[in-house]
Parts: C-alpha cells; structure tokens; sequence
C-alpha cells in the first residue's frame, strides 16, 4: 500500500484495520538518506565502509533497497569482516541496480542537480518508461510550482499553501528551496513570467 495521507489515516476503515491487525509505517530511503541506510546496513554485519564507498554504492542501488542489502551482503562475503571498502573494489565488484520513477526525476529536477537529472532521464530510457508519462510528471511538478509561488507572492504562509497544494512535509524543503531559487532567477515573478508566457504563444 501506498503512502496515505492524514485524513485517510483518520478514517474508519483505517481504524478498524489498525485495531484488528498491525500497522507497519515503513517510510521510503531517499537518496539522501541512503548512503547512511548503508552504513547501518555494513556495521549490521560487521563490516567497515567508508563514508565515499557507502556514498558510491548508494549510486548503483538509488531506488532499490532489495539490491542494496543484496550488495551489502555480497561484499560482506566476499572480503569478509572488519574489512575496508574503497572505491577500487567496489567499482571492480558492484553492478549497476539504480531504479528510478518519474517523480525521482522531478525530485531531481527540483534540487538544480543537472548530471543525476541527466541519469535518471537516461535509467527511465533504458527501463522503457512512456516519454508522456515523464512529460505528464514534469508538466504537473511545474504548475505546482507555479500555484504555489503565486500563493506565496499574494502573502499566504508557506506552510500553509504547502497543505493546499498538497506538498508533503518530506519533500517541503526540497520544494522550498526550488520555489527560492526561481524567485532569484525570475525576481519574485516566476508564476506571473509564466503566464504572460502563456498567453503570449
């Protein structure tokens, strides 16, 4: 199942599977998170990695958690405990897993990266994602963008429109600093540069 909102999880139904069953709230690992995910994962058994190996491996396997503990313990194995992993034997030992969706792409996109922007358009090539699907993402991410500066500019609290426009409290700094630096490259004016855009075509 996916993420539910608050307001599903304030419904009946949920309530009722909640109280008959057990509620298991197993967060996504964002690529910034998951070099430290396998750091853990490493001393889990014990094994030492250093911080640029963890950070490489997270390269190979962003998007696939099953991959990476399968890496982990194929390391693991093959050099044994207490060992350090550099770079050399991991690229020497260590496939390619990275899976990527759309909206890592538009995650991608938001935080200004242009090289993993460029890779994720490519993983999502490869995998034979529809080119409409990653248009569709993109388009909604920048009308979304759009609402929101808008919001911002007419002296509504962030916090606030974010609730409206539905942006997750997980990805409200990512969002923040996106919407922060239109604002530089447009001068405050990004939603209205659109629009006169808009009705200029």
């Amino acid at each position: 199942m996916g993420r539910l909102d608050k307001g599903a999880q304030s419904s009946r139904w949920f309530k009722a599977v909640e109280t008959a069953g057990v509620l298991v709230d197993a967060r996504p690992v964002s690529f910034q998170q998951l070099p430290q995910w396998i750091e853990r994962r490493f001393k889990s058994t014990r094994y030492l990695a250093r911080s640029r190996g963890s950070a490489r491996l997270a390269y190979y396997v962003e998007g696939n958690l099953l991959a990476a503990s399968q890496e982990v313990d194929k390391l693991s194995l093959l050099l044994g405990p207490g060992a350090n992993l550099d770079l050399k034997t991991l690229e020497a030992i260590v496939a390619d897993h990275a899976r990527f969706s759309v909206f890592t792409l538009v995650d991608a996109c938001l935080s200004g990266d242009v090289a993993r922007s460029v890779r994720v358009l490519g993983g999502l090539r490869q995998e034979g994602t529809d080119a409409s699907l990653v248009l569709w993402a993109l388009v909604r991410e920048v009308r979304s963008m759009v609402t929101i500066s808008r919001h911002l500019c007419e002296g509504r609290s962030r916090q606030t429109v974010y609730r409206q426009c539905g942006v997750w409290s997980s990805r409200g700094p990512l969002v923040t600093a996106a919407s922060r630096a239109t604002d530089r490259i447009f001068g405050g004016g990004f939603a209205g540069t659109i629009v006169v855009s808009r009705t200029s075509d």
